[in-house]
């Protein structure tokens, strides 16, 4: 439901889906109070291993560093690479005699404490404590603000919880693959020890979650709409002709599923869904002309020649509604209104073509419910003040109505995955209120360009201290070509030849033997040093934080940053306007409410301006166009005065949802207009009657849904049905009757 039209927001969405973070799962485990640091790694060992390698074929429990000694010195030998101004700033100070003796009173503190013998290496060469600053060059790659690293292990503060970090094969909205991945990992958790406990956040679990719904949503929708149209066939339709009528709605769902599926590649669980209110709607037709054709003393071809018209008038409004849907930005939408459309068309067919030959012209009367009596129930006086009042209390009430732009409210996810989710973060910080910044170039170089550009102004930035990038581990070749430049400035020969002495001198009174610090020298002096690349890095254990950092396009290279969505909102420097793209979720859903305010004026203008043309070229009369449209806005009063009374906010599914109730509601008021007076009426509020429990059944099935998208559609479309249904019923036929008179 992302719009998929060039637009702002569909490169938004576009650039969301290409950021690695955002298809990994995130497995925490849990330890028991007082279990050993080591235990707790064996256990989440224990969990990695049981995990299908077909389905995570890449899994992450720690840094993939050989030794803390290997790490460090490779980080060391980056910093020629990585020598900025301040850290020559920074040298400058820790080279004062001062400073050299207090390094190496520190370096024989080391080296006569336990951890020594692991330091040994660096501290040969890098007695200065150099590696300090390269080592700062990692602080805005902590990606979770809680974590740290213990015997190779993402651990908690706490010691208590260990993190897994994997990536699933199958795509993030592959529903079948989610499902695989959300069973296999609770098939893995059977391998912890007993007190251990372990759990999944991610896509795939959200995927699995909906999917899940909308499947069992769709055993339920359709069975309570088939029970429903049996019961109403039962009542109203009892003979063999009244079923075909009930039958030729289910006819249609299958090619028109198939259809869908050809022109748009897939057809989605909601559109599948829909399915419901597609045999509710497409059932009207076939009522309205087998009533005709049952109830009047015509023959067949006089009786669906009278008939024949209002059908056709009211699939046409129907038509144009659904069409007016296609006009969507957003896919799915456009996916469900041409499965409407294919459906409508065949059952209009159908119902015109068919079903008069299945009926037949010798077939028994049709069944008579004793309460559609000739009379109309209200004089036209008093359905003029109802429907004035109606009216009123829509508009009165209506603008209490809020939109509801928050997608993760369309989510079936649930409580167990919201309360999972809040749990992890409390553990371990997160990434999910995170504003995302893309540096995008043809080249890795450029992106890494318009990266540390970006990184160097938003570090003067008052919120900046959480910024996360690799700009100042990963800068590109020509910032990399100054720093070494600027190094080998400092390190002059006089400079260097000062220092030796210096060191020499400090380090004799402390006990060194005076090659002690010979690998300093070839450091210092190295002729070529080496650079930051991203091979590099993934060579000393940074591979994973690179890859979800770095990525590709199909014609772009993607550095992303992140920051806090506090800090969402600093300006971008003119200069890097097109290379820098910032996506924050606050501004994403300012723009998605726009998007779905510009959807649904442009749906509910066509459908009202196309129903309103379409009616006066039909019917070439201002009062039968008029009272046609009376049941389409008593029903959408209906919607708005209940919503706007009960404080319900109008979401994305409820918005598309309008335009039906203006399109259907129009077909009564139709059927009604142009043959509910004289001996007609009485057949007429039969079906129109009968028709709208069809609708109103479809719809009501689909308010049974428990995936909030499908019971949005159900919930708005049956008030505003039903309100549509008691307005042509009641309201429509005794103002129809001040028109009698005027007939032949």
């Amino acid at each position: 439901m992302i719009p998929n039209d060039g637009s702002r927001l569909a490169e938004d969405f576009r650039l969301i889906q290409k950021a690695p973070f955002i298809n990994r799962a995130l497995i925490s485990v849990a330890a028991p109070q007082g279990t050993t640091t080591a235990d707790l790694a064996a256990a989440g060992d224990a969990l990695a291993a049981a995990l299908p390698a077909v389905l995570f074929p890449e899994i992450h429990k720690g840094p993939a560093i050989n030794t803390p000694a290997d790490f460090v010195l490779g980080m060391l030998d980056l910093l020629p690479a990585l020598f900025t101004e301040k850290d020559r700033a920074e040298v400058e100070k820790r080279l004062a005699p001062a400073a050299v003796r207090q390094s190496l009173l520190e370096c024989v503190q080391i080296l006569t404490s336990p951890e020594g013998l692991g330091m040994k290496d660096i501290i040969r060469r890098d007695p200065l404590r150099l590696r300090e600053l390269a080592l700062s060059k990692l602080a805005n790659l902590r990606l979770l603000d809680s974590l740290r690293i213990e015997h190779g292990r993402f651990l908690s503060k706490d010691g208590l919880h260990m993190l897994i970090i994997a990536r699933p094969a199958p795509a993030m909205t592959d529903s079948k693959g989610a499902d695989q991945v959300v069973a296999a990992f609770q098939q893995a958790r059977t391998a912890l020890p007993p007190g251990y406990d372990a759990t999944l956040i991610g896509g795939h679990r959200h995927t699995q979650a909906n999917a899940a719904a909308i499947q069992s949503d769709m055993t339920t929708v359709l069975a309570a709409s088939t029970l429903g149209l049996a019961v109403i066939f039962l009542v109203f339709l009892r003979s063999g002709a009244g079923f075909f009528a009930f039958l030729l709605p289910l006819v249609v769902l299958p090619p028109a599923a198939l259809a869908t599926r050809f022109v748009f590649g897939s057809i989605s669980g909601i559109t599948i869904g829909f399915g419901s209110v597609l045999m509710g709607v497409a059932a009207d037709y076939s009522i309205y002309v087998y009533f005709s054709m049952r109830a009047r003393h015509l023959s067949a071809a006089t009786a669906l020649g009278r008939v024949a018209a209002p059908v056709w008038y009211g699939a046409a409004t129907s038509l144009v509604s659904f069409a007016a849907l296609l006009f969507s930005a957003m896919p799915g939408v456009r996916e469900l209104a041409f499965f409407a459309l294919v459906g409508l068309v065949l059952a209009l067919c159908l119902a015109l073509v068919v079903l008069p030959c299945l009926i037949g012209p010798e077939s028994e009367p049709a069944r008579k419910p004793a309460m559609c009596s000739q009379r109309p129930l209200l004089t036209p006086l008093w359905s003029l003040i109802l429907t004035v009042l109606t009216l009123v209390s829509g508009v009165c009430l209506g603008r209490n109505v809020s939109f509801d732009s928050d997608l993760h409210a369309l989510s079936a996810s649930g409580a167990a995955i919201k309360h999972d989710e809040a749990m992890l973060y409390s553990i371990w910080g997160g990434m999910h209120d995170k504003t995302m910044i893309f540096s995008r170039g043809a080249s890795l170089d450029e992106a890494l360009d318009a990266n540390i550009e970006l990184f160097t102004d938003a570090s003067t930035h008052k919120d900046s201290s959480g910024l996360i990038s690799l700009a100042p581990i990963l800068p590109p070749s020509r910032v990399q070509t100054a720093n070494i430049q600027r190094w080998r400035t400092f390190f002059t020969p006089e400079r260097m030849s000062d220092l030796f002495g210096l060191v020499k001198s400090e380090a004799s009174l402390l006990g060194f033997t005076p090659d002690a610090f010979e690998p300093l020298w070839e450091f210092l002096g190295a002729p070529a040093p080496s650079l930051a690349t991203p091979e590099q890095l993934r060579a000393m254990g940074l591979g994973e934080v690179i890859d979800l950092l770095l990525t590709r396009d199909a014609d772009q290279y993607l550095a992303i940053s992140l920051t806090a969505e506090s800090s969402s909102e600093f300006s971008v420097p003119e200069r890097l306007a097109g290379k820098i793209r910032t996506i924050s979720q606050s501004r994403f859903g300012r723009e998605l409410t726009k998007c779905v305010q510009n959807d649904f004026i442009r749906f509910f203008l066509l459908s009202v301006v196309g129903n309103i043309l379409l009616l006066y070229i039909l019917l070439r009369s201002l009062r039968l166009t008029l009272i046609s449209l009376l049941p389409t806005a008593v029903g959408l009063s209906l919607v708005f005065t209940l919503m706007g009374a009960l404080g319900i906010g109008l979401n994305l599914f409820g918005v598309i949802s309008l335009p039906l109730i203006i399109g259907i509601g129009v077909d009564y008021g139709i059927f009604i207009a142009m043959n509910g007076a004289g001996e007609d009426q009485r057949a007429t509020l039969r079906s129109v009657m009968v028709a709208g429990l069809t609708t109103v059944v479809g719809f009501g099935a689909l308010a049974l849904a428990r995936h909030p998208a499908l019971h949005s559609i159900g919930l708005v479309v049956l008030i505003g049905i039903s309100g549509a249904v008691l307005a042509a019923c009641l309201l429509v036929a005794p103002l129809g009757k001040l028109n009698e008179r005027r007939r032949p």
